[in-house]
């Protein structure tokens, strides 16, 4: 009888938490989501379309070395490099436009920067930097202004009336009163969202961006298991995922972990903490997590699935980088290191390619900006 007891409180305490996670709002009704497993391998045409291979040209002014976020606004690419402090303009052809890189103390100059949005509305490029302050370009890489920030973010993300902004739990060794602060444009009045959860592994930041740049605005946090959609001064509960085996341990969230300590634990249980990186489609939603693989998550069947490894069916080979691309598109990239390519010419040396690919392969070196396979998802 005991055990029948806790059994029946432990089902309850999930089955409330998934209901707090999921509480209704104005607008919609949180969807609670099943996670349906793992497929090891899928070809690249089985969700995408629209294949094709290309990089960013690599002039002097146009190298760089990580893509942290991409952004696409009739038809020029706005790539973010926080290594080297700089976004480079580029057109769909990879052709590079313009970089900016205004490292100082002056107007429009930063220490660093922390991300980047695009205002279709305003036809501006906002730039998230150090000290702490919304930069805001023209869509041609000229400064304009700057609005002053009293607090750090990590990403940002905007829309028609509002400015996005997304913070840690826990900065300067105190916790945040929220995890999302909305800044209307027009009067720059602010409206905090969202209380934070327990700190488990404070300045241990996963890989990919919490704000989505897709159709809508999405946002995620680590440690929690749902999707929330960003809209006007809501922060909107759309999806909770029950990740079943794959569920972060609700006791381990309590505890304080150092970063390495949190990454060894997820990645020998297969436990998941983050989601990143979302990109939408008519039939579901993309996404990262901090294990390996890209996740689907389908409006359809109310299911989540991982699929291992991507196979790119041109070349037969393993696609790596999952990076969306942000705007209305439902474009992606999986980035390909230069330092692989050696390995890549390998592989196809036998293979049927297309002349055009074999040459650009032959043009590049291993310090070439990375190649990039670019689709459009289904």
């Amino acid at each position: 009888m005991k055990t029948r007891k806790y059994l029946l409180l432990i089902v309850g305490m999930a089955i409330s938490l998934i209901i707090a996670s999921c509480k209704q709002s104005s607008e919609v009704n949180c969807s609670k989501i099943r996670y349906t497993g793992n497929i090891k391998s899928v070809a690249d045409t089985t969700f995408m379309k629209n294949g094709n291979i290309f990089t960013f040209e690599d002039t002097p002014r146009s190298l760089f070395a990580k893509i942290e976020r991409i952004l696409k606004n009739d038809g020029t690419y706005y790539l973010m490099d926080k290594s080297m402090k700089q976004i480079l303009l580029y057109d769909t052809l990879g052709h590079h436009i313009n970089t900016i890189h205004n490292v100082g103390g002056g107007a429009g100059e930063y220490i660093s920067i922390r991300d980047i949005a695009i205002d279709k509305y305003k036809k501006q490029l906002l730039i998230l930097a150090d000290p702490s302050s919304i930069l805001f370009y023209n869509l041609d890489g000229i400064y304009e202004t700057k609005l002053r920030l009293k607090k750090s973010y990590n990403c940002i993300g905007v829309d028609r009336d509002y400015i996005y902004l997304s913070q840690s739990t826990y900065v300067n060794n105190k916790p945040e009163k929220s995890s999302v602060t909305i800044i209307e444009k027009q009067s720059h009045r602010i409206t905090e969202e969202l209380p934070p959860l327990f700190e488990t592994a404070p300045y241990c930041y996963a890989q990919g961006m919490p704000i989505s740049s897709t159709k809508q605005l999405y946002f995620t946090r680590r440690f929690d298991n749902t999707i929330y959609r960003l809209k006007g001064i809501e922060v909107i509960p759309l999806y909770a995922i029950n990740w079943q085996k794959k569920s972060f341990p609700e006791d381990m969230k309590k505890r304080t972990l150092e970063c390495k300590e949190l990454n060894k634990y997820c990645l020998e249980n297969s436990y998941i903490y983050s989601i990143t990186d979302v990109q939408e489609t008519n039939k579901g939603l993309y996404f990262r997590t901090n294990l390996p693989g890209l996740y689907f998550l389908s409006k359809l069947d109310g299911g989540v699935q991982c699929y291992d490894m991507i196979i790119n069916t041109m070349f037969n080979i393993p696609l790596p980088n999952y990076l969306p691309v942000g705007g209305n598109n439902g474009e992606v990239f999986f980035v390909y290191p230069a330092h692989l390519l050696p390995m890549l010419k390998q592989q196809i040396v036998n293979k049927e390619v297309p002349k055009e690919m074999k040459t650009l392969l032959n043009s590049m070196t291993e310090e070439s900006n990375p190649l990039i396979f670019r689709y459009t998802l289904k």
